[in-house]
């Protein structure tokens, strides 16, 4: 199903264990051309759908390597419609919710920081953003 899903979305899977460099070109890439580019930063899916604290360093490294801002969105609900594990989509709603814009200059351009405490400065921060997005109702509240 993954498979059948990706091609259909331009996804561009990418090994948490081994990421390939080309894959990570293309989305520097593609981000510096001035496409938007989805990246879940947590790497995986909660099992319960808790928001994870840190993020995967590799996404603090794309965004320091392509110099762009992030459009922080959180989705709400998809643990239920596809558990983790399941092969199989359950009826239940899934929100999408977006935050303010960040920008991160002040960590890409900081010299304190090594590159790998860079990115995951970057990641961490983004994290942060994503986790102060809050579910409203339909009305907006």
């Amino acid at each position: 199903m993954a498979n059948f899903l990706f091609t259909r979305v331009n996804a561009i899977p990418v090994n948490q264990e081994k990421p390939e460099l080309s894959a990570l070109k293309l989305v520097i890439n593609l981000l510096k051309d001035g496409e938007r580019v989805l990246i879940f930063p947590e790497g995986e899916r909660t099992l319960d759908g808790k928001l994870m604290t840190e993020g995967e360093p590799g996404v603090g490294m794309i965004v320091c390597k392509a110099g762009v801002p992030v459009l922080p969105v959180r989705l709400f609900g998809p643990e239920k419609a596809l558990p983790r594990g399941s092969k199989r989509l359950k009826r239940h709603p899934v929100t999408l919710a977006v935050g303010e814009i960040i920008e991160l200059g002040d960590l890409v351009n900081d010299p304190a920081l090594s590159s790998k405490d860079r990115y995951q400065a970057i990641a961490n921060r983004i994290m942060g953003a994503i986790g102060a997005i809050e579910l409203r109702d339909s009305r907006g509240e």
